[in-house]
């Protein structure tokens, strides 16, 4: 019996060595460029912060939400889908599921009424905030159908879970990528005079 487990094991193994291997090689690639476009975002937040532009910083905030659990969640999945021990699969799960759990519930503070107004004053493109409005309120659906979900998360179903994950990945992902094409349209001179314009100067 013994023997046909380990047979079984290996079997396995060699099955889904290759699926491992690409997806160990795309989440290296995929976090490589999320490393790379935090670090940007982080800095360009900084120069800004010494002008005040609360609205635009709103934004930056969102940006570094979005990548940030996008590329937890990815850890985390690939961890979870590459791993050849069980009891290793169901630790990955567990905190996949409390990833996805901590990033919905906080949705509403990153995404809600401040983000929304920081959107309507800095960006003019209405397209631009239509593509945003639309991501944002995806976003905001699917926070309630992971609470409708909850039993996926509580049984520990691997393979739902990965599907979730995957959706929210791809949403965050889709956000992140609506916001950079933002950044590089802001008016920067613009946007420090306005927040000039707000400064309560004395004499």
């Amino acid at each position: 019996m013994q023997r046909t487990n380990r047979i079984h094991e290996l079997m396995e193994k060699a099955i889904l060595a290759l699926p491992r291997h690409r997806c160990r090689r795309a989440t290296k690639k995929k976090l490589a460029a999320a490393a790379y476009a935090m670090t940007e975002v982080n800095n360009t937040r900084k120069k800004l912060e010494k002008y005040g532009m609360s609205d635009v910083l709103c934004l930056y905030d969102a940006a570094q939400f979005c990548i940030m659990f996008d590329a937890d969640l990815t850890v985390l999945a690939r961890d979870m889908c590459c791993t050849s021990d069980w009891w290793q699969s169901r630790l990955y799960g567990r905190l996949l599921a409390m990833t996805i759990v901590e990033c919905v519930e906080d949705i509403p503070a990153v995404l809600g009424k401040r983000f929304r107004e920081s959107l309507q004053s800095v960006v003019a493109d209405h397209s631009q905030r239509q593509r945003l409005s639309a991501t944002s309120k995806s976003l905001s659906e699917f926070r309630h159908n992971v609470n409708v979900q909850l039993e996926v998360i509580d049984k520990l179903d691997l393979k739902k879970l990965t599907a979730l994950a995957s959706e929210l990945n791809n949403l965050l992902g889709g956000l992140s990528r609506a916001m950079a094409d933002i950044f590089m349209n802001i008016n920067i001179v613009r946007e420090t005079l306005k927040s000039f314009a707000k400064q309560p100067w004395g004499i």
